[in-house]
C-alpha cells in the first residue's frame, strides 16, 4: 500500500474532470492505501472547498500548513489528533511563542514593520498560526515609489529576523487576483513535519510514501525523502527548489496538470517500484 500526501489548491483541485478520474482510479486500484490531503487551508476553508469541488473524505487531513491533523473514523467523521494538537500547543502557546508573534504582528504602538497594520482580507487567526495577506505593488506603483522589492518579500525577511523558533512562509494565496499569503507558525509544524508525524503514526516506510504539490508552500514535502510529484502546472519557485535539492530520482515533474498530474506521478511510482 502507499501513503499519498497531496496538496489541494492547484494540485488535486483545479480541473474537475481530472479530479473525478483520480477519485475513480483511487477507489478501484488503491484499496488499502492511505490518502491524506495536506493543505494550507484552515478546516473551515477546507470544508468549503470540499463541498464545492466534490472531494471525497480522505483517510487523513492535514490543515493550516501542518498545524492540525485529523483522522477519518469508521463513521466517516474527521476527528482531531489530540497528540499532535498537544505537541503544537506546547510549542505555540505554552512556550510564549504565540504572544511574541502577536506582539510583532499586532503591536499597539502603531507598528514595528511597515505595511502590517493596513492589510486587508487577512485570514482569521486559527490553529497554531497567524496568517496575513499582502497585495504587492503593481509595477507602476513600485516605479513611482522607487520600491523594487515586493512588500511580501520585505515583510517576510523582517518577520524571520524577529521571530526565532518560527517558520515564516510566503506563497501565493487563493483568490482572483491571488494575493501573497504570509504565515507564521511554530517550526515544529509545516507540511513536511506533519506528514512525517502521520507516517510515523501509521508505521509506514519512507519508500512507501508519495507527496504531490504545485507551489513553494509545498517545498518542505520535497525534503521528506518521500517520492514527490510536482504537477505540470507547478510554479517556477517550486521547480527551482526541486532543482536546488538535486534529487531527480525522488522528485518527479509530471507533464499533466492538477489531479491528472497527481495520477501520472502515482502511476510512475507504481511502475518504478512494482514493475
Amino acid at each position: 500500500r502507499v501513503l499519498l500526501f497531496t496538496d489541494l489548491d492547484g494540485t488535486l483541485c483545479g480541473d474537475g474532470a481530472a479530479l473525478r478520474e483520480f477519485q475513480r482510479y483511487w477507489e478501484n486500484h488503491e484499496q488499502g492505501s492511505v490518502l491524506c490531503y495536506n493543505t494550507a487551508r484552515s478546516i473551515v476553508e477546507y470544508r468549503e472547498l470540499a463541498k464545492r469541488a466534490g472531494l471525497e473524505v480522505p483517510d487523513v487531513l492535514i490543515t493550516g500548513e501542518g498545524t492540525e491533523v485529523r483522522w477519518r473514523y469508521p463513521d466517516g467523521v474527521l476527528r482531531l489528533d489530540e497528540q499532535w494538537a498537544r505537541i503544537v500547543r506546547e510549542h505555540w502557546q505554552e512556550s510564549g511563542l504565540k504572544d511574541k508573534v502577536l506582539d510583532v504582528l499586532e503591536p499597539e504602538d502603531g507598528g514595528h514593520i511597515t505595511g502590517l497594520n493596513d492589510l486587508d482580507n487577512s485570514p482569521p487567526h486559527g490553529e497554531a498560526r497567524l496568517a496575513i495577506t499582502v497585495r504587492d505593488l503593481s509595477p507602476a506603483q513600485a516605479t513611482e515609489l522607487g520600491d523594487t522589492v515586493p512588500w511580501s518579500t520585505t515583510i517576510t525577511s523582517q518577520l524571520q529576523e524577529r521571530l526565532a523558533g518560527c517558520y515564516v512562509m510566503t506563497m501565493r494565496a487563493w483568490g482572483a487576483p491571488p494575493p501573497r499569503l504570509i504565515s507564521v507558525l511554530p517550526d515544529i509544524c509545516g507540511k513536511g513535519n506533519a506528514a512525517e508525524y502521520v507516517r510515523q503514526k501509521l508505521s509506514a516506510r519512507i519508500e512507501d510514501c508519495i507527496c504531490a504539490g504545485d507551489t513553494k508552500g509545498d517545498m518542505h514535502m520535497l525534503e521528506t525523502g518521500f517520492f514527490c510529484v510536482c504537477v505540470g502546472n507547478s510554479t517556477d519557485e517550486l521547480l527551482e527548489i526541486r532543482q536546488q535539492l538535486n534529487r531527480p530520482e525522488l522528485h518527479y515533474v509530471a507533464t499533466a496538470c492538477f489531479a491528472a498530474g497527481v495520477l501520472e506521478g502515482l502511476k510512475k511510482y507504481r511502475e518504478d517500484n512494482f514493475p
